[in-house]
């Protein structure tokens, strides 16, 4: 033993004893000690039971000890801590010595904390309720039911009777088993009673009355106890054995809870008396208890629907599984009407294997003559199928404004007679979403979904309470309304099964994408448009812009074909709004190049008539910033076909400010106007301060003298205004004007003017 130090070995054993027999006082208490240590050996390393009983047997057959001295001996050696004596489970070991009294440590604890203790909380930790599965319905219809297991004290359920809140099944739980603590005969006496009217329970509850009292509460309480004292540094740290004992008296007492507790949760001769609909039935072993509970199951959800993929058919799915579902959803939002929704149907990867198995299989998607599209409930074969399918049809399809999902879709669905699984919900409403809503708006707090996506749906599932769902009845007229709408802002016909809401949501936001920035609060519209741009601008809901505020700005009652053409013309307007910001460009353009003063040229002209006042002998490019040169280059190819009036402003307001005419705003014509005559101002400022001005300057001259000559005209009047040229010019160069202020030299009017 002394060299067995191995894994399982008997050294330390060995070593305990030994301890333990330098303090025995004879040769009687050694042999006591030693039989104690031999008869502990068990398989493996194990540690066998040894009962009071056998030692006394054992040793009594030593010279000198009776069975009556050897049971004093044993007390004996049990009192000076040498023996440790494990009441509970009738159970002998050596104990090499500690001056601790643990019991006494253990029954000061118990005492401290038996009037906060909850029983029913220890025993959920250290022995779990079992729960059951209907293995013959879960078989049956390709699912995974389960009766969760509960413990409740007896006291708490007769006080409360069946308003007890463990009697009350959530939406998605399939059942309940109520395992009942009773301390008392007369506790399960009451029980029994109080059993012979739980008919009026849901039956769903399976409730578990022990045959006679258990031990559960001082067991639970001992464990409760022995944790703390683990726990307790002050006591653990005055002796090294201490810990290990406190440990070992633990598990003896969980071993001990739990041989008790199996008598009462496990079916069977001696156990407790099971209660199926407020009738007690014999339950002899596990196979019978689970053809109960299929019973059971089988008449409270007699309408579940088969999908054969129990990695989707549950309450919560892994990780990747959520992924590929999320796959599905996609195709199923996006390619719907596709074969296949577009997958490879020969791969294997998980979401095609939940397409396969919760679609195609089941017959909810497939081909149908001109292409593939989804069934209605009365072409499954499956009629619990065509329950299911009908339910979501009537949610997605029947007219109502404000429907719940959670409580008019989710929870019809989870509870009886449907029982459904969360996990595969997210795609059975994807589904039904495409192939019944015609009309459907779908808000999350208050608010008009604006994309619906595949993370849309499944918070959409995982979070109901947060949407509601409003569905149009849609008739001819209001059909009509709806997709003329949905042409005049897309410029395409409409899906011809889609949502007429969600279409025109998305061709309304496309058609807003397309707008210059400033498109939707310009005031260069008529004020029916500014209307229209403040109701765009305020409200995003379509159901409330195409059944309420379109209507009414048309002036119509309900919406119909005038406000249909109302909207065009106001969305023509709104269109507009560039060629608008061009005209002004080209207004500016034409009155700041026109050196002739005749107003009959179109831009192009004036632009290339100015541009011929600056040649190389008039100015110099290189003495002209970037903005001047662009500016003039630009005049000069005017006319050589590269330009359109609108084209050519255009690129003057890419020079000038750096951006075309859909990024103006209100305040970009006058900039535009501003920065033009800046610099066209600059240029023919540095050309006219040359020291040798050129000849070809002279039709520019004469714009300027028209301009000053008209001022003085309207300051002086016509003849005054003449009298005040020839002051100003002097008699050595004065030039000869007629009455009309027209420049006269050598008897001829001179051309510049």
């Amino acid at each position: 033993m002394s060299t067995d130090t191995g894994i399982g070995g008997t050294h330390r054993r060995w070593l305990e004893t030994e301890s333990a027999l330098s303090k025995a006082n004879n040769d009687a208490e050694k042999e006591m000690l030693s039989a104690t240590a031999i008869l502990g050996f068990g398989v493996s390393g194990e540690r066998a039971r040894v009962k009071k009983a056998l030692l006394e047997f054992a040793v009594s057959g030593f010279p000198g000890l009776s069975r009556v001295r050897a049971r004093k001996a044993i007390e004996d050696l049990i009192d000076r801590k040498l023996l440790l004596y494990r009441e509970r489970n009738d159970d002998i070991s050596v104990w090499h010595g500690t001056d601790i009294d643990i019991r006494g440590h253990l029954t000061e604890e118990i005492r401290r904390i038996e009037t906060e203790f909850e029983a029913v909380d220890v025993l959920s930790k250290e022995y779990p309720a079992p729960s059951w599965r209907p293995v013959g319905h879960n078989v049956k219809n390709a699912i995974r039911r389960f009766f969760e297991g509960r413990y409740l004290r007896a006291p708490e359920l007769l006080r409360k009777g069946y308003s007890h809140p463990l009697l009350s099944l959530e939406p998605g739980e399939d059942g309940r088993v109520i395992y009942c603590l009773a301390d008392t005969r007369a506790e399960i006496s009451d029980l029994s009673s109080l059993m012979d009217s739980a008919s009026s329970v849901d039956p769903g509850i399976v409730f578990v009355v022990p045959e006679r009292p258990v031990r559960i509460l001082d067991i639970a309480l001992e464990i409760m106890a022995l944790g703390r004292l683990q726990r307790n540094h002050d006591i653990v740290a005055t002796d090294p054995f201490v810990l290990p004992e406190l440990r070992h008296m633990a598990d003896s007492a969980r071993e001990d809870l739990a041989r008790v507790m199996r008598r009462i949760v496990r079916p069977g001769v001696g156990g407790g008396r099971w209660f199926f609909e407020g009738r007690g039935q014999p339950v002899r072993d596990d196979r019978e208890l689970c053809e109960r509970l299929s019973e059971i199951a089988d008449r409270r959800f007699p309408s579940t629907p088969r999908v054969n993929n129990e990695l989707v058919v549950r309450k919560e799915i892994s990780r990747p599984m959520v992924n590929a579902r999320k796959k599905l959803i996609l195709g199923i939002l996006e390619r719907s009407r596709e074969p296949s929704l577009g997958f490879n149907r020969e791969a294997t990867t998980p979401d095609v294997a939940m397409y396969r198995t919760v679609l195609e299989n089941t017959g909810l998607y497939g081909s149908c003559g001109k292409g593939w599209c989804w069934a209605e409930p009365e072409q499954l074969q499956d009629g619990n199928l065509a329950e299911v399918w009908g339910v979501l049809g009537r949610f997605f399809r029947d007219a109502g404004a404000g429907k719940s999902p959670s409580d008019e879709l989710f929870c019809k669905l989870e509870l009886p007679p449907y029982g459904m699984r969360r996990g595969v919900m997210p795609v059975f409403v994807a589904a039904a979403l495409q192939a019944f809503g015609k009309a459907v708006a779908i808000k999350r707090e208050g608010e008009y979904l604006s994309d619906v996506l595949a993370s849309e749906i499944e918070e959409f599932c995982s979070a109901p309470e947060k949407f509601t769902v409003d569905v149009l009845e849609v008739d001819t007229v209001l059909s009509s309304y709806l997709r003329g709408l949905i042409e005049q802002f897309d410029g395409r016909q409409p899906v011809m099964d889609g949502d007429l809401i969600r279409q025109f949501y998305d061709s309304l936001e496309f058609w807003k994408a397309q707008l210059p920035g400033q498109a939707m609060r310009t005031r260069y519209v008529s004020e029916e448009a500014r209307r229209f741009q403040r109701i765009l601008r305020k409200e995003s809901d379509p159901l409330v812009l195409a059944l309420r505020e379109f209507p009414k700005l048309a002036g119509a009652r309900k919406p119909d074909g005038s406000t249909s053409e109302f909207i065009a013309k106001l969305r023509r307007e709104i269109e507009s709004i560039v060629e608008g910001y061009a005209e002004k460009a080209i207004s500016v353009a034409r009155e700041v190049f026109d050196i002739a003063n005749e107003g009959e040229q179109n831009t192009l002209e004036c632009a290339k008539a100015w541009s011929m006042c600056f040649g190389e002998e008039t100015v110099a490019l290189s003495e002209l910033d970037n903005a001047c040169r662009a500016v003039l280059e630009r005049a000069r190819g005017a006319t050589e076909g590269r330009y359109t009036e609108s084209s050519f402003v255009l690129a003057l307001s890419s020079i000038l400010l750096g951006r075309g005419f859909d990024k103006w705003d209100d305040a970009s014509p006058r900039e535009f106007a501003e920065q033009l005559r800046e610099t066209v101002a600059k240029l023919e400022r540095t050309a006219l301060e040359s020291e040798k001005p050129s000849e070809l300057l002279l039709p520019l001259l004469g714009s300027y003298f028209h301009r000053l000559y008209g001022q003085f005209e309207r300051m002086l009047g016509p003849n005054n205004a003449a009298e005040k040229i020839r002051e100003l010019l002097g008699e050595k160069q004065k030039p000869h004007l007629d009455s009309s202020g027209g420049l006269k030299k050598n008897g001829t009017y001179e051309k510049s003017a």
